[in-house]
């Protein structure tokens, strides 16, 4: 499955678009990628990314059709960040492997990855969101946390918010023959029994995404056309299997 996307960049002659280079990381800890679909959430991000000391590499995608204005603002409030321009298609879902395609997976020890949840007649994407940004990116203490926890015990492979973990028995909601496909395209076991980061927001280390970031690259993940879809599609289906 052949997917667009384009690198953003922003000098003198304004934002021009480039074919995708391979990434050469500044440094090989840390990696935070960010889809933004809903463009008035970008300032809540970065109220929190603009306080994290600590080092990091920034990536961020936006969909087709983004407002310039708003890519202009994102660039100025992050100029060292590297700006994609993908499909809308996927959700959150198919920009985060598009990215993680680019920059590998042993570019870094551990990814964060984040987007502007919102759940569209329900106030409970902005409850979530709200909960997920400060359990993962709250402070430079609560990412120094864990990231030490990752550090000191390597049986952990994902952290999530505290308050968005979900079970399988009440929440797969017609996703099940999708997981189970993906389980057996990456050789995984499948047990119907288990607990997933709702919302897909989570840190994570690189070698438990890489079986679906493998399937990304071998062209065997065929993400829908976006026709606002509450539920039971691959990325949902994804949110679960991570």
């Amino acid at each position: 499955m052949n997917t667009k996307i384009q690198e953003l960049r922003f000098d003198k002659n304004g934002i021009t678009s480039h074919v995708p280079q391979t990434i050469v990381p500044s440094q090989d800890k840390i990696a935070i990628i960010v889809h933004i679909f809903y463009q008035d959430i970008w300032k809540e991000i970065y109220a929190y990314l603009s306080k994290l000391d600590i080092n990091y590499d920034l990536f961020i995608s936006v969909p087709e059709g983004t407002d310039e204005n708003d890519i202009l603002e994102i660039f100025r409030d992050t100029p060292n960040v590297h700006l994609f321009m993908t499909e809308n298609k996927g959700r959150d879902v198919l920009p985060f492997l598009q990215i993680m395609k680019l920059i590998g997976v042993d570019s870094y020890e551990y990814i964060c990855k984040i987007h502007s949840k919102k759940t569209e007649g329900s106030a409970l994407g902005q409850v979530w969101r709200k909960l997920l940004y400060y359990d993962l990116i709250g402070s430079s203490t609560i990412v120094q946390d864990i990231v030490t926890q990752l550090n000191d015990d390597d049986t952990i492979g994902m952290v999530t918010g505290k308050n968005t973990i979900l079970d399988s028995q009440r929440y797969t909601y017609g996703n099940d023959d999708n997981i189970k496909h993906l389980a057996k395209l990456t050789g995984m076991i499948y047990d119907e029994y288990y607990l997933f980061p709702a919302g897909t927001m989570f840190w994570t280390r690189c070698e438990i995404i890489a079986p679906i970031v493998q399937l990304f690259i071998d062209n065997k993940l065929d993400f829908e056309e976006e026709k606002g879809q509450a539920d039971n599609t691959l990325a949902h289906a994804i949110e679960r299997f991570f």
